[in-house]
């Protein structure tokens, strides 16, 4: 879908690894090896695609839904893109 859109998939990863390497990460005594943390953002994110999904009446979330709830995040990198 993103080389449909014209973009290059090796810059793409490295300009998001980049942005993710810079974000705060979890870290002290109550935090368990391998288990995974979503923040508030990302939640909003998700609720939003479930509303996209039904929007379109389609029965599985997929990555367009996401895709599409991320943009309308204000402030967020993707939104803000």
């Amino acid at each position: 879908m993103l080389t449909g859109l014209g973009l290059n998939l090796d810059n793409v990863k490295e300009a998001l690894n980049l942005t993710l390497s810079k974000k705060p990460q979890v870290s002290g005594s109550g935090v368990e090896q391998g288990k995974l943390y979503i923040s508030t953002t990302l939640q909003k994110v998700l609720a939003l695609a479930e509303k996209e999904m039904k929007q379109f009446e389609d029965d599985y979330l997929s990555v367009e839904h996401v895709l599409l709830a991320a943009i309308e995040i204000p402030g967020s990198e993707s939104g803000g893109a």
